[in-house]
């Protein structure tokens, strides 16, 4: 829509009088002169931000609005009829984002119930109108407003969430053609309000997720195959609802979401990203996938969508999705006993002892450090979540290859990854030392981001192999345990502190099995005198 120039009038607004009494002088003089200033930028459309410039603003939007709603109301089968009505408001509204992007205005937009009007307006028949009002209340909530607000950015959010703005900006998305440039930004920034509104209130995520279609209309996007910003964002958006939120988890897995974001991520087998906005996308889906995997009924959805199969290819492949693949891997055959055997039935073993020892070795780079993090949580999953012997000893034969290769990789990474933790834990102690206050939960977090999670895993894998019984296996450990004088107590002291991590949190059935596996590994090792 076209909105005249000049607004309604074509009448010029003389500047404020001078009152009766006051004198001149220089600092009169830059009064005066602000004051023409301010006149002319009326003249020519724009706002002026003095308390009397926007009262004045904030009522004509609101008569404006007023009376689109009558003539609408009175003529809706005679466009002709509102449509000069229509022009008139969409003017006023260009104005009214330009007071939104200030942040002195922002408690008056909530103060005179402005955003109310606002979010009525996201459902006007006019797609111009709504997108408008979109973008009067991003600069409401964007970054920028928000720091300088303070706490008027939760009296914002909480007008925005009274109004029924969440649901309204979720339906909004179903009526933008993005075939039209103009309605396609109109995407974008429904999807930047989205956010803001999210990082104002992070509970916010599971209320937009719960909304009619949001959650579907997203990944529906993603299916398109032509890159473009709204596609980035969709997976963005899609990324931070998942995130956090297990009642968003469970809907998207029931709304078939598993299923079309493995289609999305499928797209680059054979192709890599373009740049660098792209494979940022790609990273979102990733993420967006192992969030949706932290429940079970959505890893039985992965499971019959083939999302084993896909991920097998994607990690062999020499492309940017490897890392993302393997990731997804590790999050799906957690605690997941059928998929585990679909795992190894599907010939995952070879490739993911391949990157096992591929990964061996300090000093590398990220990426082959996150590899072999990734490689030995799937590969103590695989040992942990077996479901029949037969499997099991498929997995532990790996460590009898090769003269005991890959018992000497594994130790060597449990000894890189003790001195790590033992880095950290030195950190810590000095911190203590200068008074600081660290509670026990953020001490163990510490730890565990600074190694202990990947020794963890990397313990219960040898004393999986360990429990095999193979002499030859038992003999190259002792040897190199020898080598570092590790006490024979640290191991199954490594263990006991994960049992008790795992007791104090409410983790199911699942995570109690796995406590009481890990708990018999303990006995074996210490039974042995390991």
């Amino acid at each position: 829509m076209e909105a005249r120039d000049g607004g309604a009038s074509t009448h010029e607004t003389p500047p404020p009088k001078r009152r009766r009494g006051e004198e001149g002088g220089p600092a009169r003089g830059e009064e005066l002169l602000a004051e023409a200033e301010a006149a002319l930028h009326e003249r020519e459309g724009g706002v002026v931000a003095d308390a009397r410039g926007a009262k004045r603003t904030y009522s004509a939007f609101e008569k404006k609005r007023k009376a689109n709603l009558e003539a609408r109301s009175r003529h809706a089968d005679d466009p002709e009829r509102y449509m000069e009505s229509e022009l008139e408001l969409h003017e006023e509204m260009q104005k009214l984002k330009e007071l939104a992007g200030m942040p002195e205005q922002g408690t008056e937009f909530v103060r005179l119930q402005l955003i109310h009007s606002l979010v009525s307006l996201l459902a006007h028949e006019n797609t111009d109108i709504v997108a408008t009002a979109v973008e009067v209340l991003e600069e409401l909530t964007s970054e920028d407003v928000r720091e300088e607000t303070g706490g008027g950015a939760q009296m914002i959010l909480d007008a925005v969430s009274e109004a029924g703005g969440v649901e309204h900006l979720a339906e909004s998305l179903e009526r933008f053609d993005e075939s039209v440039a103009e309605e396609a930004m109109a995407v974008f920034h429904v999807l930047s309000t989205v956010e803001n509104l999210v990082e104002i209130k992070a509970d916010l995520a599971e209320r937009f997720g719960q909304t009619a279609s949001l959650l579907e209309w997203l990944v529906h996007r993603l299916q398109k195959q032509e890159f473009d910003s709204n596609k980035q964002y969709a997976s963005e958006i899609l990324a931070i609802l998942l995130q956090s939120s297990v009642k968003n988890q469970l809907k998207f897995g029931e709304k078939n979401g598993i299923d079309l974001l493995l289609r999305a991520i499928a797209q680059y087998r054979n192709k890599e990203p373009e740049n660098e906005d792209e494979a940022e996308m790609l990273e979102n889906l990733f993420d967006a996938l192992c969030s949706s995997l932290l429940t079970q009924e959505n890893k039985t959805e992965f499971l019959n969508a083939e999302g084993i199969e896909l991920m097998i290819i994607l990690f062999k492949a020499k492309t940017k999705v490897h890392g993302g693949a393997l990731k997804v891997l590790d999050y799906a055959l957690t605690n997941n006993g059928d998929a585990v055997e679909r795992f190894v039935e599907r010939l995952g073993l070879r490739n993911i002892f391949k990157l096992f020892a591929a990964g061996r070795g300090a000093g590398k780079g990220n990426d082959a450090v996150a590899t072999e993090v990734r490689c030995v949580s799937i590969i103590a999953s695989l040992l942990q979540c077996a479901q029949t012997r037969a499997t099991w000893e498929r997995i532990a034969a790996k460590f009898v290859e090769s003269d005991y290769e890959k018992c000497a990789m594994l130790f060597d990474l449990i000894v890189r990854y003790s001195a790590k933790v033992r880095d950290v834990e030195e950190k810590l102690e000095e911190q203590l030392a200068e008074g600081a206050e660290l509670d026990s939960d953020f001490v163990y977090l510490e730890r565990l981001d600074g190694g202990l999670y990947t020794l963890q895993q990397a313990t219960i894998v040898f004393a999986h192999i360990w429990s095999a019984g193979d002499g030859g296996a038992q003999e190259r450990f002792r040897k190199l345990m020898g080598k570092v004088d590790m006490p024979p107590e640290y191991l199954p002291g490594v263990l006991w502190e994960m049992c008790d991590a795992m007791g104090e949190t409410e983790g199911g059935q699942e995570q109690e099995a796995q406590r009481k596996k890990i708990k018999r590994l303990i006995i074996n090792l210490e039974g042995s005198g390991v």
